[in-house]
């Protein structure tokens, strides 16, 4: 597990870190994986990201550029959700894996 001082605090520097640990057989899952069907990754792919990023324990760089990214001011990202950010990195990953960013 990550520790504090080695939290990614953005969507881009998170989803290097993500694609570096991922081995070829998961890499080829997500990338895949149907953009309807996404949301399939909720409890694989987006807890590992929850929680070895920080989303519960206080990452609040990444939880802005998450919510800044669902055009969210940031000033109330405090609203914004572990979940709902991991959802966004989980969907940054794909992008980055099948080329779309």
């Amino acid at each position: 597990m990550l520790n504090e001082s080695q939290w990614p605090q953005t969507i881009s520097s998170a989803v290097d870190w993500i694609i570096s640990t991922l081995d070829e057989n998961q890499k080829q899952l997500i990338q895949e994986t149907k953009a309807d069907d996404l949301i399939m990754l909720h409890f694989g792919l987006g807890m590992f990201i929850r929680n070895e990023l920080g989303l519960y324990r206080g990452n609040d760089a990444l939880m802005r550029d998450c919510a800044k990214s669902e055009g969210i001011d940031e000033k109330s990202y405090f609203a914004y959700d572990a979940d709902t950010a991991s959802g966004v990195l989980s969907e940054a990953v794909w992008k980055r894996l099948n080329k779309l960013d």
